[in-house]
């Protein structure tokens, strides 16, 4: 199968009453962003937990995957070609996009990747400015650091932060 589907496609085979029983919709984000918000009728599959799943997304026809904006995906949908399994449809532009075209999520509580960067990020520039300024001017540098890494996340679409920020406890 091997291909990409939009957002609203996707939501209107979901529609279909035998939609449920040969196709599954797979979201590869960590938990704590499955659970602040997600696509109705998910099941929730972090990337690295994958290949412990193999038996059962083999069960399916179809296996709609997704992310937050279609990296996670893609990775995913690699991992399951690399699995030997051919019956993975990404869903183009994630969550994101399903948000975009006004399609119905679920809230939860927690807090998006997203934002737990940009709060981690802003404390660690306040930090280090205010150690710089009581401390040592050396402290500076944490400041520096954390601007040059969302530069680089910027520029490659890959965050170290948030790979970080995955691994913490409270997005399992």
């Amino acid at each position: 199968m091997k291909s990409e589907i939009t957002p609203k496609e996707l939501h209107n085979k979901m529609q279909d009453s035998s939609f449920k029983k040969n196709s599954i919709v797979v979201d590869v984000r960590v938990g704590g962003e499955h659970r602040a918000e997600r696509i109705p009728s998910t099941l929730n599959i972090p990337l690295h937990k994958l290949e412990d799943f193999k038996d059962e997304l083999g069960q399916y026809k179809n296996v709609y995957v997704h992310c937050e904006t279609g990296g996670r995906s893609t990775d995913a949908c690699q991992k399951l070609d690399k699995m030997s399994m051919d019956n993975w449809i990404n869903i183009d532009g994630g969550i994101s996009e399903w948000k975009l075209q006004n399609l119905p999520t679920i809230k939860g509580r927690g807090m998006s990747m997203q934002r737990q960067v940009m709060i981690s990020a802003g404390i660690l520039v306040v930090l280090g400015i205010t150690l710089s300024y009581f401390v040592t001017i050396n402290f500076i540098l944490l400041s520096l650091f954390v601007g040059l890494g969302l530069i680089f996340a910027g520029v490659t679409n890959n965050c170290g932060l948030a790979r970080v920020l995955r691994a913490a406890p409270w997005n399992k």
